[in-house]
């Protein structure tokens, strides 16, 4: 450092004494003076040069050697110190001489003599060698993950003295050494002509301080060899020089920054900088060593901007590796092509666009076919690849696939190399498992010894999933080669998401904690393909709850021809419970490999992962038994029959009642599903509805008892129960006497009971919906009707389509039932627990769902007899059947109990048994069909009371804000949709940014039906319009963002046009319907986006309007707040995102171009302010010059200037201090 600080002390002081000294105080030598030569510019063979002044000098001869050999000589009187050559060719060393004379025309003493060596440029280009295809292990094919440059450069030329020849020869460095030391005196020692040749992804660190490794081209007596600097322990050896003057060498390097470093070549070095799929800016400079390897400065090049060195020869100034990109296919033969993404470095790449092309010949030039084009959006952030699917391919065609990436505002173009490829050559990598699904659930037990020494009984699950077969299903199960037998792998994870962070959640089941895990998928089971069960186009295999960590794999075939399965331990360091903990909610994923491949971690040998799916293992509490469904009435008469003795009738009455028979699954109750076991019904009667009061009558454990079953044995779905008479002795004659009696309204409940021979109990379900039924009264006369309570509506339920289907989702619900007498009205109420039968008029002040439900609805009170029935109310006068429809006030995924009792129409105190069921409403339903509206539309309804009228009937007329008259709408530019009385309207196609008057006829009438002025349509330039399809009751919120934006913002109301909807509601968006979407509950969504937030720096947010010429992603999601509780809020999944464009705006582009235009000025007055090595200061001052020197850019540019004196150029300051 000290070396440098007292070099350029030297220089700065003779720089100033030529600056102000005047010229007769400068000494005047006798001797020749030796002159230092400058070059001040280089462009297109023309070099500007100037020398020191030198004091008497009246003429200068300047003369230098050709490349032919010929001594060119000018000379002048002029007293100047500059000229321009013209005419440099590049690869030759000019020996430029330039001589001073103390008289004209070259006459009398040399007073003044320089010497420079100028090399105008190197020519240096850089190839891509050709590679062929490389096998992927999973299946498929990839180029480009053997990058390979070859660098080629010109060995300069130079005079020796007595002839041209190469400036590496030896005698042609020793007469570059002698002519300088001759002239300068200054004892320079050089013995060899070697070569640096930098590599930067970033032109602008080039020259300092690159983050690639360059190259060392060094001479030895054999001749040149290579190596990547700071490693000389690796050399290859350097091509050249050939007839031509070339000298040559290859960079190898390698498909990723992880993979080994290839081995040496002869003539090839391998360069761990160098990966597929990146551009490289590169300069060669030329280095001239003493025998100790230090470099030293003899030779100048090119302008100063060129830092002494070369840059790549051609259109561009980089180079690049082909793009990597691998090809592989499915079962499916489509094909799947994943591309890495190209390093940009410091190209003008505002935006890139990957062009998978294809073709039959590979010799074809230009662009191909373009079969798909991905953009950046493509590639998550982060990650280094995308994937896409092209299909339709013949599988035994051998087509040639390229990447070539090219942009919007430039002429790059990058490519890959050409990848021959044939589907029917591929054996590719498995097929991703598809279409899973959870099949069953089997409760399990084992015993085990825990912490304290006690042996305790543990509970798992064994979990049946189910797939679709892959479509070369019988190519698996054919397949008798064990390392190519397919393998299934189950991931499980208790999170939806990886959570790897610290602290690591605890991992509880009830009390017991197992410890603490990060969440992540954890590789659980794998087992072969000969392991599954086939059923129809699925496969099915049960995970054993008590066997997690293991795999199983085919070795072969036994004697008897049966798969031989062999079980191994995975991996779990961890300590990891190795069970499925009860009452657990996990999810899953699945993949593939070979058998071969089975313990990989390597993803290019595994399919990729499925779906996401969850299931939730059997809680800890063994299944409740189910209750019978279908539990009716089907029968209630009597018999009548003459006593001879008295002549009186005999009144025997009899009721018969029907549920279904369950289909139970053993698995959930009972370990060993082989051991006896029976389920029986039981029947239970009383004349109240306290639940205590009942007692059993009859069981189908005892078919023909007083009760009598029919149903019990045979293949009937249901089972019908006969009541009569009673035994005496039994519990039934002591409480219900002989028989029953007539006009008595008797309760029934009956349960289920499993009777299982290894229990000491039988496992009894909970007592099913009373059933309530009164006798009928024989020939007693006619009937009292007054004290009868209504018949309760046993039949209450949710409501099924024309499939079966529950009519139930996340916002609404449909009951039905069947009205049974024409003199009562049904009262509906929904609360949060179950409502017992005979709890008369339920007390809600402490139930928050019904004190919401009656504040949305009041009291739901529902007449079949009225001549115009409640709303969302139904009545099929053929059938009597009934329907309700609840279609707002719901929350999604939630759990309601909805109760009904009839009500005697003429006495409000007469009422029936309360029948509650659950309903559970679905998660919240994503809106779907989401588009962007490229045109300029306008969309509005109208009321029309005509029920008589057509859509075809109307007309419309419009215009424009500058027009003066109305003109018709083509039909083709309009729809009109009519439900009920409401008309849709949807205008396209109009001019953006207009205002529109709006009138509507219908016929020949010459008023219009509806009128609306100054509808305006949406400002392209500035606003986006988007449709989708969602429910009604949900609120919908959208997300924006641009290419550049990282992250997508969130809409705001206020972002977005408010409209008036049919309904008298004002949304941020405007809702229509048509006939298909409305009988599915369905609407049609328009959100006009006006402004997008951006937060300031104050924290404040300001909305913006949307910039012109820009293009946009828009998601959007349903909303659903809670109508109970709104801290509760419930989002979906967005749909989307749909890409589209604002449209191009001139006021918006002259104002960008003019800031463009101000900053680029800006960027050069910073650019020239920081040009120059130092800064001027105290230029008030007149009577000297101050500098303040830049102390980063001096030294660097005393280190890149070699081990000579580095001078200063101030010569551009005016004599004396300027005042500008």
């Amino acid at each position: 450092m000290k070396r440098f600080k007292k070099v350029l002390a030297m220089a700065i002081t003779v720089c100033m004494l030529n600056v102000f000294l005047p010229i007769s105080q400068l000494s005047v030598f006798a001797a020749t003076v030796a002159v230092n030569i400058y070059v001040d510019d280089f462009s297109n063979g023309d070099l500007k040069i100037r020398w020191d002044n030198v004091s008497g000098a009246k003429s200068f001869r300047i003369s230098y050697h050709t490349p032919a050999g010929v001594e060119e000589t000018i000379e002048s009187n002029d007293s100047v110190n500059t000229y321009t050559i013209t005419g440099l060719e590049n690869d030759f060393i000019y020996d430029i001489r330039v001589e001073l004379f103390n008289n004209p025309d070259t006459l009398g003493s040399v007073i003044g003599e320089g010497l420079l060596f100028f090399l105008p440029r190197i020519t240096f280009t850089s190839s891509r060698a050709e590679q062929t295809r490389t096998a992927l292990p999973g299946g498929g094919f990839e180029i480009g993950d053997k990058p390979r440059l070859n660098l080629k450069w010109m060995m300069p030329k130079v005079w020796n003295g007595g002839g041209v020849a190469n400036a590496g020869e030896p005698g042609a460095v020793t007469y570059i050494k002698n002519s300088l030391n001759s002239v300068y005196g200054n004892g320079l020692d050089i013995t060899s002509l070697n070569f640096r040749i930098n590599i930067s992804t970033n032109a602008g660190n080039l020259n300092s301080g690159s983050s690639q490794s360059a190259i060392i081209i060094e001479y030895s007596a054999s001749g040149y060899t290579a190596h990547v600097s700071g490693n000389d322990s690796v050399k290859a050896s350097v091509l050249g020089p050939d007839a031509n003057g070339y000298m040559s060498v290859d960079l190898i390097g390698r498909k990723d920054a992880n993979a080994e470093i290839p081995p040496l070549e002869t003539n090839g070095l391998p360069d761990g900088d160098i990966l597929p799929g990146t551009v490289y800016y590169m300069n060669i400079k030329p280095a001239f060593y003493n025998d100790a390897k230090e470099t030293k400065y003899a030779v100048t090049v090119g302008k100063l901007s060129d830092m002494n060195g070369s840059i790549l020869s051609g259109s561009f100034p980089y180079t690049y590796t082909p793009i990597r990109f691998q090809l592989s296919r499915d079962s499916s033969n489509n094909i799947y092509v994943k591309i890495y993404k190209v390093n940009q470095g410091s190209l003008n790449m505002p935006r890139m666009f990957y062009e998978i092309q294809s073709s039959d010949d590979p010799t074809i030039p230009g662009d191909w076919t373009v079969r798909k084009t991905l953009d950046d959006s493509f590639f998550v952030q982060g990650a280094d690849s995308a994937l896409t699917v092209i299909s339709g391919t013949g599988q035994n065609n051998t087509i040639y696939y390229r990447i070539v990436v090219k942009t919007e505002t430039t002429i790059d173009r990058i490519e890959s190399g050409k990848l021959p490829y044939a589907l029917g050559e591929d054996s590719s990598k498995w097929s991703v498992p598809n279409g899973i699904t959870i099949v069953d659930r089997e409760l399990v037990t084992r015993k085990v010894v825990d912490a304290n020494g006690k042996e305790v009984l543990q509970k798992s699950s064994n979990i049946t999933i189910s797939w679709e077969k892959p479509a070369n299903w019988n190519e698996i199960k054919t397949n008798t080669d064990t390392d190519k037998d397919m393998v299934f792998h189950v991931l499980l994870n208790t999170s939806q998401k990886e959570i790897t962070t610290e602290p690591y959640p605890e991992l509880k089941d009830d009390d017991t904690s197992y410890g603490y895990f990060p969440l992540k998928y954890r590789r659980m089971i794998y087992f072969s393909s000969k392991a599954v069960k086939e059923v129809g186009n699925r496969l099915e295999y049960t995970i054993k709850g008590f066997e997690l960590f293991k795999g199983e794999y085919f070795t072969g075939y036994d004697a008897g021809g049966n798969p031989v399965i062999v079980e191994e331990d995975i991996d779990n360091t961890e300590g990891y419970p190795d069970f499925l903990l009860p009452n657990k909610v996990y999810y899953m994923q699945m993949y593939t490999t070979s058998a071969a491949n089975r313990n990989t971690t390597n993803i290019e040998e595994m399919s990729d992962k499925s779906v996401i799916v969850s299931f939730t293992t059997r809680a800890a509490q063994e299944m409740d038994v189910p209750l019978p469904k279908n539990f009716m009435v089907t029968k209630n008469d009597a018999y009548i029959t003459i006593d001879q003795d008295t002549q009186q009738a005999i009144v025997s009455n009899y009721i018969e009642l029907q549920f279904d028979k369950l289909n139970i699954n053993w698995k959930n109750y009972v370990a060993d599903t082989s051991v006896s076991k029976a389920v029986y019904y039981d029947l239970y009667m009383s004349t109240r509805t306290d639940i205590t009061s009942f007692k059993l009558v009859g069981s189908t454990e005892n078919p023909k008892g007083d009760v009598l079953f029919a149903g019990t044995n045979d293949d009937s779905s249901s089972i019908r129960a006969s009541i009569s008479n009673f035994s005496p002795g039994t519990d039934a004659y002591t409480l219900f006497g002989e028989k029953l009696r007539p006009n008595t309204t008797y309760y029934f409940v009956i349960k289920t009971r499993l009777s299982i021979s290894t229990l000491s109990e039988d496992r009894i379900s909970k007592p099913s919906a009373i059933l309530a039924v009164t006798t009928v009264r024989g020939v007693m006369g006619e009937p009292d009707e007054s004290a009868k309570r209504p018949l309760t509506p046993t039949d209450f339920n949710i409501a099924k389509d024309e499939k079966g289907n529950p009519l139930v989702d996340s916002l609404s619900v449909v009951f039905s039932w069947n009205w049974a007498e024409n003199d009562v009205y049904y009262e509906i109420i929904c609360t949060s627990r179950r409502v017992e039968p005979d709890e008369g008029d339920y007390d809600g002040s402490e139930d928050a769902i019904y004190q919401s439900f009656n504040a949305e609805f009041g009291n739901v009170i529902l007449d079949p007899s009225l001549p115009v029935l409640a709303k969302n109310f139904e009545l099929d006068p053929i059938t009597k059947g009934l329907r309700y429809t609840v279609d707002s006030w719901l929350f999604p995924n939630r759990l309601y109990y909805f109760s009904i009792r009839a009500v005697k129409s003429n006495d409000p105190t007469n009422y029936s048994l309360w029948v509650s069921i659950p309903v559970t409403t679905i998660l919240i339903e994503q809106p779907s069909m989401l588009e962007a509206v490229k045109d300029a539309q306008l969309g509005f309804y109208f009321n029309d009371s005509d029920i008589n009228a057509r859509t075809e009937d109307y007309s419309i007329y419009i215009k424009p804000e500058d027009d003066l008259k109305f003109g018709q709408v083509a039909r083709n530019r309009y729809t009109i949709v009519r439900l009920g009385t409401i008309n849709y309207v949807r205008l396209s196609n109009l001019e953006f940014d207009t205002a529109y008057d709006i009138n509507i006829y219908k016929n020949n009438n010459s008023e219009p039906v509806f009128t609306a002025q100054s509808m305006r349509t949406r400002d392209g330039g500035h606003e986006l319009e988007a449709k989708w399809r969602g429910l009604p009751g949900y609120k919908y919120e959208l997300a924006i963002k641009t290419l550049s934006d990282d992250d997508y913002i969130e809409l705001s109301d206020e972002d977005l046009e408010e409209y008036i909807n049919y309904d008298g509601k004002i949304l941020p968006y405007y809702k229509e319907k048509d006939p298909k979407a409305n009988s599915m509950n369905y609407e049609y969504f328009y959100a006009r986006i006006k402004t997008y937030p951006v937060k300031m720096q104050d924290g404040s947010i300001k909305h913006e309007k949307l910039k012109s010429n820009t293009k946009y992603y828009i998601k959007v999601r349903a909303v659903r707040i809670d109508p109970v509780d709104s801290t509760i809020v419930s989002y979906s999944k967005y749909i989307g995102p749909v890409e589209v464009r604002t449209e191009f705006n001139q006021d918006d582009y002259d104002e960008e171009d003019n800031n463009n235009k101000k900053e680029a000025k800006f960027l050069d007055k910073i650019h020239e302010f920081e040009e120059a090595l130092y800064w001027r200061i105290d230029i008030r001052n007149g009577n000297y010059n101050k500098l303040l020197l830049k102390e980063d850019r001096m030294v660097n540019a005393i280190q890149n200037n070699g081990p000579y004196p580095f001078t200063l150029d101030i010569s551009k300051i005016n004599e004396g201090a300027g005042t500008t």
